[in-house]
């Protein structure tokens, strides 16, 4: 996943570039992480952008990158049905193709499942009520977390 986290980023992805960077990736079992910075180059000026990814076994490196990035036209046409220029496609003034459907379908479901999230742990709010020892409105269950969340103000588990 590249994240373009500005619309500078956004906009140099438009144009043909070239990228340079660096990247660290940790992977020890199921838990594996790797991240990556990037400075981009291109006719429309330079931005930053970032990755992350998840990955599972044994590995650990260091890497320095450099790639160039330019649209394939012809597989934008195929894809979308019609030649579409790259800075329609990133700005999102595009209809969505078919073929992508199940990427955004799987994409809104789980942004709902985020939304559902919030609710219930609103609602066990509302059942718990507040802190017995500070009064904190917050209740969060620790089951449900990968890390316990402790109170700023009294240092029990919420």
């Amino acid at each position: 996943m590249i994240i373009l986290g500005s619309q500078g980023a956004v906009k140099v992805f438009e144009k043909p570039q070239v990228n340079v960077g660096a990247g660290l990736d940790l992977t020890v079992g199921p838990y594996g992480r790797a991240a990556a910075a990037a400075a981009a180059v291109g006719p429309a000026g330079l931005g930053a952008n970032y990755s992350y990814s998840h990955s599972r076994g044994l590995y650990a490196g260091i890497s320095l990158t450099g790639t160039i990035i330019a649209a394939r036209k012809d597989l934008n046409t195929k894809f979308y049905g019609r030649e579409v220029e790259p800075e329609l496609i990133l700005n999102g003034t595009v209809e969505q193709p078919n073929a992508a459907r199940p990427l955004y379908e799987a994409l809104e479901r789980a942004m709902q499942g985020v939304e559902e999230h919030k609710m219930q742990d609103a609602r066990r709010s509302e059942i718990m009520g507040s802190c017995r020892s500070c009064g904190c409105p917050r209740f969060v269950p620790h089951t449900a977390q990968v890390w316990n969340k402790n109170c700023k103000t009294c240092k029990h588990i919420h």
